[in-house]
C-alpha cells in the first residue's frame, strides 16, 4: 500500500510505541473523501504525524 502526502487514512496506534507507529486500517479514495465531506462525516482532518 502506497501512502503519499495528502492521502487521507485511518491509523490505529500500536499499544507500545503508539506515538510513532501504527497500522493503516483504511486509505480513502478521493470519491470517498468527497462523499464523507458532503454527508458531514469529515469536517476536520487531524494531522498528528
Amino acid at each position: 500500500l502506497w501512502i503519499r502526502p495528502g492521502d487521507t487514512v485511518i491509523v490505529k496506534p500500536w499499544e507500545f510505541d503508539g506515538d510513532t507507529r501504527g497500522d493503516v486500517l483504511l486509505k480513502y479514495t478521493p470519491a470517498e473523501i468527497e462523499w464523507l465531506k458532503r454527508k458531514g462525516f469529515l469536517k476536520d482532518v487531524v494531522d498528528e504525524f
